[in-house]
């Protein structure tokens, strides 16, 4: 491909054309090039296809007009983003530091591309949900932020899922299709993730009331070793033990004293035990 670069005048306009000769393109790709060198201060373009080659006219004398108002228009918005929507000549830096300040400012802008979309879920990773074409690299910068923001990943994968969860369990309920190891890494986060897990297991369970002995709550199928291992860890949880074994018992009260009122049985031993601990 051969490229020739002609300077001149032409009436009061200094100008640049750009010869690009033996190029074809489908008319689909020549719009999203119209698109995309919209975006740049430098000047208001004028593009022509031929068979044989594209024209690029560049008119300098409207350079300082157009970069002027882009300078005007980044101030402006820098007080309120949303009126981004109101301004027809959005410039590639305009919407940049607009996204910058306010990542939700990305519903605003016309011309989506990776680069400006990459800053809006940096700066607020509920962006995401106005990101026309999502990327795994997006994905995953917003999930790392908040795992909450999963739930706008439109194509979830095993790592960007991984990643929610690693960040905040609770993220587990938007995950479309679950593993065990998935939901060992969401509990391990925070034991009450157990509530959106679809496949309880028993090692899932002990590892959630292990992080959370409240997570004793959302454990279906109760075990004498599930529910030791949640009173160990806090005590109150007793209150949501179904079927009470003197041990438990034993073992909730030595770990909080005030697990005694949650005693069925209160036997002078386990309350004896409870009084030590409060002691």
């Amino acid at each position: 491909m051969n490229f020739t670069i002609l300077l001149g005048k032409m009436e009061r306009n200094n100008y640049v054309t750009v010869y690009i000769d033996n190029l074809t393109i489908p008319i689909e790709l020549f719009s999203i090039v119209v698109n995309f060198l919209d975006y740049y201060p430098s000047t208001q373009m004028s593009l022509t296809l031929t068979s044989k080659a594209l024209y690029l006219y560049i008119y300098s004398d409207q350079l300082c007009t157009r970069c002027a108002n882009e300078k005007n228009n980044i101030k402006l918005l820098s007080k309120n983003c949303y009126l981004l929507e109101t301004i027809s000549d959005q410039t590639y830096n305009l919407c940049f530091e607009t996204v910058k300040k306010n990542g939700y400012a990305l519903r605003y802008v016309k011309y989506q591309i990776p680069e400006i979309c990459m800053e809006a879920v940096k700066q607020n990773c509920y962006a995401l949900k106005y990101v026309k074409h999502q990327t795994p690299e997006i994905c995953m910068k917003a999930v790392k932020q908040n795992g909450d923001a999963l739930s706008y990943v439109k194509y979830q994968t095993p790592e960007i899922c991984m990643e929610a969860v690693k960040q905040n369990g609770s993220s587990l309920c938007y995950v479309k299709n679950q593993t065990d190891q998935l939901c060992i890494k969401a509990v391990k986060q925070t034991g009450l993730a157990l509530y959106h897990a679809k496949n309880q297991t028993e090692q899932l369970c002990m590892e959630a009331v292990k992080q959370n002995g409240y997570a004793l709550k959302y454990v279906k199928h109760q075990t004498p070793e599930i529910c030791m291992k949640a009173v160990k860890q806090n005590g109150d949880a007793l209150s949501y033990v179904k079927y009470q074994t003197p041990e438990i018992c034993m073992e909730a009260v030595k770990q909080n004293g005030h697990a005694l009122i949650y005693v069925d049985n209160k036997t002078e031993e386990i309350c004896d035990a409870a009084i030590t601990k409060n002691i």
